[in-house]
């Protein structure tokens, strides 16, 4: 907020009314999200071609595997049709900001492989976490946002859309069955949700979370397609409970 109040008074001292496009000037880009973590994972990978038609192999066993390529936009639908096509025993997400720490990673496959555990959620708002940089906004509605689906949609979890959420590939082909509707940011909440609903095992975990004040979410937008979702929810559980 002090960033753009700055920014609006800079505008007001211009002599002259002109058009302003303002810019953090921070950018992140999959690919540097993809060299973080395989180089913390210790994965091999090669990038070929340039634009819009560079692609990322995965290399291993002297064979190269071309990693998904998704045509339309969507989180959800993403997520989706990745895992779906994954042959591994594990699968998961963290955004792109690497906003959560690369060594919560780690410790989600000891927990799935050691633990009858099903997903495991990161979780800023568990008293373990350590978060930086975060806006009393974003602070504000996130707890409002965690607050609805436990008292709408009657959830446990503490933190519905952290970027963190790793599982076995044998729950989420389950979940998949009974149907992931969202194929946008809410299929993060939409997967926890079902989960509880049918039982699944969660394991909430303290991240080490840094909040990127640059992010150009749009906060209040975002909020009302969350509610709409909501809704579709809770509809849907009555219709499960009747």
């Amino acid at each position: 907020a002090k960033d753009y109040v700055e920014m609006q008074w800079r505008i007001l001292q211009q002599k002259k009314p002109e058009d302003y496009i303002i810019a953090t000037g921070k950018a992140y880009s999959v690919k540097q999200f993809i060299n973080e973590a395989c180089k913390y994972l210790k994965i091999k990978i090669l990038w070929t071609g340039k634009g819009e038609n560079e692609k990322c192999y995965h290399l291993a066993n002297g064979k190269k595997k071309l990693f998904i390529k998704v045509d339309k936009k969507g989180v959800g639908l993403a997520l989706k049709q990745a895992w779906a096509s994954s042959d591994s025993e594990l699968i998961g997400y963290m955004d792109i900001d690497l906003a959560t720490d690369l060594s919560h990673l780690t410790e989600a496959y000891k927990i799935l492989h050691q633990e009858n555990i099903d997903i495991v959620n990161g979780s800023r708002l568990l008293s373990g976490s350590k978060v930086i940089n975060r806006s009393l906004i974003r602070e504000f509605t996130s707890n409002g946002f965690n607050f609805l689906l436990r008292t709408i949609l009657d959830t446990n979890f503490t933190d519905g859309m952290c970027g963190f959420k790793f599982l076995k590939k044998t729950s989420f082909e389950k979940l998949f069955q009974i149907g992931l509707d969202s194929n946008e940011w809410f299929f993060c909440t939409e997967l926890l949700v079902k989960a509880e609903w049918t039982g699944m095992h969660i394991k909430e975990i303290s991240v080490h979370w840094t909040d990127d004040r640059n992010s150009r979410v749009e906060l209040f937008k975002l909020i009302t397609k969350y509610l709409r979702e909501i809704r579709r929810l809770q509809l849907h559980r009555r219709q499960m409970l009747e």
